[in-house]
């Protein structure tokens, strides 16, 4: 498996403190919301008279320029990003859609652009996997989800040395093809990631719900991270990353970072 502007402040959701791994007693850990947390966005403009749409993933403003090509995950092999307009006669396909790559296409009398994940090849009609979604010559957004959206979620890990519960709840419901799931970062002792991160789980329920993962190892130093996956995603952590909490040993293995 491997996911909108960025977050104006770091607000803390559930902050717990923590003991040692003594005698294998459980502590529990709590999340924030990634401060850098940028979700799949894209921008359409209208041409020509409107005979023609382009679709980017870039947008240059005054001293600076935003590109969202980063928060398109690799696909698995035979998947692909394709983009479609809707016309008075449906769904009109305009392509294969590469992100950061601008596409230019016939807009149809287009009156809202999607862009989905489908199978290589040429497809009838576009599938419930749809990314960013909007009105031809606006923003088409992670089916209208923000930062803010995940706000007012609560998560915590209840763990071990082997094990780990997370719980959570009010989490926004992400579009068709998409979900969370839990990773473990490996980090230096200043918090710098380093080494490959560990799929722990997929958070099973959308919204609500609990992760029970056991047979875990841990590094001295780590990262929980929770990531928007895309069920069509390539293998390995997705850029797209909603939640943080941090943990790290001493030598002694009696104290933890957050």
């Amino acid at each position: 498996m491997r996911v909108d502007k960025a977050l104006a402040a770091v607000l803390a959701i559930l902050v717990s403190s923590c003991g040692g791994h003594a005698d294998d007693a459980a502590h529990a850990m709590g999340f924030e919301v990634e401060p850098s947390l940028r979700l799949p966005v894209a921008y359409t403009s209208v041409s020509d008279d409107g005979a023609e749409i382009t679709i980017t993933t870039s947008m240059a403003m005054p001293g600076m320029e935003h590109d969202y090509a980063d928060c398109f995950e690799a696909l698995q092999s035979g998947a692909v990003y394709r983009a479609w307009a809707k016309t008075d006669a449906g769904w009109i396909d305009l392509g294969e859609f590469q992100p950061g790559v601008d596409l230019k296409a016939d807009a149809q009398s287009a009156t809202q652009i999607q862009v989905t994940i489908e199978s290589e090849g040429t497809a009838a009609a576009p599938s419930a996997d749809v990314v960013v979604s909007g009105d031809a010559g606006k923003t088409l957004t992670f089916s209208g989800l923000g930062a803010a959206d995940f706000v007012g979620a609560e998560i915590e890990a209840t763990m071990d040395d082997t094990s780990v519960t997370l719980t959570y709840h009010g989490l926004p419901a992400l579009p068709a093809g998409f979900e969370l799931a839990l990773w473990s970062v490996p980090t230096d002792a200043d918090g710098e990631e380093e080494g490959d991160p560990v799929l722990v789980g997929v958070l099973p329920d959308p919204e609500e719900g609990a992760l029970t993962a056991d047979g875990q190892t841990w590094p001295d130093h780590f990262l929980l991270a929770i990531t928007i996956e895309a069920k069509r995603g390539a293998s390995g952590k997705s850029t797209v990353t909603a939640f943080l909490t941090s943990h790290g040993d001493t030598d002694s293995g009696t104290a933890h970072g957050h």
